[in-house]
Formats: C-alpha cells, structure tokens, sequence
C-alpha cells in the first residue's frame, strides 16, 4: 500500500464510523496506522474493512485491521481458543481411552503447539473453568507471539 492509498483507507475507515479526522490529527494518524498496515494491500484492507464494519460497533484500531488482515489471508491461522480447547478435550478422551490421534498426518498449528509443551502433561487433566481460562490464557500468548512473528508476505 502506498502512503497515499493508506491515506485514502484511513479517511474511508473514519467515514465507516461517522468518526472526524481533524486536519491537526492528520499526521500522526497516517503514521499509526502506516506503521501498521504499509505491507498490505489497499484491495485486502477494504474486504477487511467490510467484514469489521459488520461486526464492531467501534471503530478498529490499526492492529485490529492488521490482525483481521492476517487472519483472513493466512494459508494457517491459528484456531480459535474454542478449537484449541477442543483439541484439548479430544487429547484428553484419546489418552483416558488408550487410543492415537485419528489423524496422525495432520500437524496441529504451531500455536497449539506451543502450548501444549508450555502446559505439559497437566493439559491432560483440564477440566474446571479456571483450567480452560488458563488453558485460553496461555493459547492467546502464543497466538500474540505468532501474530507478532508473522509477515503479510507469508499471507500470499
């Protein structure tokens, strides 16, 4: 995206929201949200603009658009917390029940991944609220690290 294209996206998101970009405001506004978004594409931003504006009764900060932007361009995100708890449970049922993975070829996302070895065999007894909050907790860390670790050129 070009800074001129960015600034178009900017004001359009404003707009979105029935938001005011004052004049004085304009640069470091531009800033933000180039520090963010200057490695996507205008065309993706605005598909990703059209999902948020569904969703969020708020406007969406740059690292919201980014990370949206991620997600659903991303040949792998990573599953939601509901998805990486059921993992959880489904390990747990195979490992009380004495059975495999009914897929061993599949590879879990490397977030899940990660936790699992940060939780160790305790994962294996989750069961309480408290526990699946942990669980989530510890996921969404892993997620955050991803996110952080991730380039729009691996989206493509």
């Amino acid at each position: 995206m070009t800074k001129d294209e960015l600034k178009k996206f900017v004001r359009l998101v404003y707009a979105s929201w029935n938001q005011t970009l004052l004049a004085i405001d304009e640069a470091p506004t531009f800033e933000a949200w180039w520090i963010q978004l200057q490695d996507c594409s205008l065309e993706t931003c605005i598909q990703v603009l059209k999902t948020v504006g569904l969703t969020e009764k708020f406007m969406p900060t740059p690292g919201h658009i980014k990370k949206t932007y991620i997600y659903t361009t991303h040949k792998n995100p990573p599953p939601t917390p509901q998805q990486f708890w059921t993992h959880i449970q489904t390990l747990q049922k195979q490992h009380n029940n004495g059975t495999t993975p009914n897929t061993p070829t599949q590879t879990p996302h490397p977030c899940i991944t990660a936790t699992l070895k940060e939780l160790g065999a305790t994962a294996l007894t989750y069961t309480t609220n408290q526990d699946r909050q942990e669980a989530y907790t510890t996921y969404e860390k892993h997620v955050t690290q991803w996110l952080q670790q991730t380039t729009v050129a691996e989206t493509k």
